[in-house]
């Protein structure tokens, strides 16, 4: 799951990107100068994904032997669905224990850091083109990775934190609450639409997405959003699989398996399953009833089975 690359940070691909992303800038930048013309760049960098493929420093940057363990990489799967088990057994990493995930971890951290600092190349270029003052810049992901939580790596049939909490950093150039944060449920469809404003376009009256540029302008605004909904179809193989998430607690939908049901509050790490346990029915109903809404809302495909059986589900 990683390796050490010969050569130099240069020698990269994620370096090639920030020297193309650098590149179009400059390139941009001169347009707009001529002609005044605005421009979006958006920087795709592979990582940071397993396997880790790093140059030094960033290959032994950080000691194993330093690498707390996982709190959750003490599970055991009991009244978890059997994907969980499966999707394990499948990369086969965790035989040597914390031991063996740490030096995975190490290297992760490691491509981390590579990361960061060639996303503060491109925005050291921003400032030097004197951009920094008429930008908006995000910084996202498109998934997470478990990278050793619950045993599992990458993204896959479970709906744990480390997956489905994305990292979200905006920059604003008129930001109205410098390094604030915000704890609004956004999207990441809400780009979509935050991009068609900040280019004075009408943005789309869609059901599951709106501009959050008044969030990223650091304004006390709410999205009005009390829960997220969230679908899985595949990865390596099919799974279908449905999570609504509140504040407090996760519900999820397992086509072909148990139920999940976690409390956020008192079980950060999601360690114990209280789906269809008597002390938790009134909120396992709640969020049942709430994903029905979300499923109905959108038209999902998975209406006809989640209404045939969740009222003995």
């Amino acid at each position: 799951m990683y390796a050490l690359q010969s050569g130099t940070v240069e020698t990269n691909f994620e370096y090639m990107v920030s020297e193309d992303t650098i590149d179009l800038l400059r390139r941009m930048k001169a347009q707009r100068d001529r002609d005044g013309a605005p421009f979006f760049i958006w920087t795709n960098f592979w990582g940071p994904h397993t396997p880790c493929l790093l140059p030094e420093p960033y290959y032994s940057m950080y000691d194993p032997k330093s690498i707390p363990e996982e709190p959750s990489f003490n599970e055991t799967w009991e009244r978890k669905p059997f994907v969980q088990h499966l999707v394990e057994r499948y990369w086969g990493l965790s035989a040597g224990g914390w031991q063996r995930w740490r030096e995975i971890v190490a290297r992760y951290w490691g491509y981390v850091t590579m990361l960061d600092e060639l996303v503060g190349r491109i925005l050291t270029e921003l400032q030097a083109l004197n951009c920094q003052d008429n930008t908006l810049v995000i910084f996202s992901t498109d998934h997470g990775d478990n990278m050793g939580a619950h045993r599992l790596i990458e993204k896959g049939p479970f709906t744990y934190e480390q997956c489905y909490r994305l990292p979200f950093v905006a920059m604003h150039p008129a930001c109205e609450s410098l390094g604030s944060v915000c704890d609004e449920f956004v999207y990441l469809q809400d780009l979509f639409p935050t991009f068609l404003e900040v280019a004075g376009l009408p943005t789309p009256d869609e059901s599951d997405t709106m501009s959050i540029l008044d969030l990223i302008a650091g304004r006390k605004k709410t999205t009005g959003r009390d829960s997220i909904y969230a679908q899985f179809y595949a990865q390596l193989f099919p799974y279908e699989q449905r999570m609504v998430r509140t504040r407090t607690h996760k519900f999820v939908y397992n086509r072909t398996d148990i139920g999940e049901l976690y409390d956020l509050v008192n079980d950060p790490w999601e360690m114990t399953n209280l789906i269809d346990l008597p002390e938790t029915k009134s909120v396992q109903d709640e969020l049942m009833d709430t994903m029905f809404e979300h499923i109905t809302r959108l038209n999902d495909p998975a209406l006809r089975h989640f209404d045939s059986i969740r009222h003995v589900y």
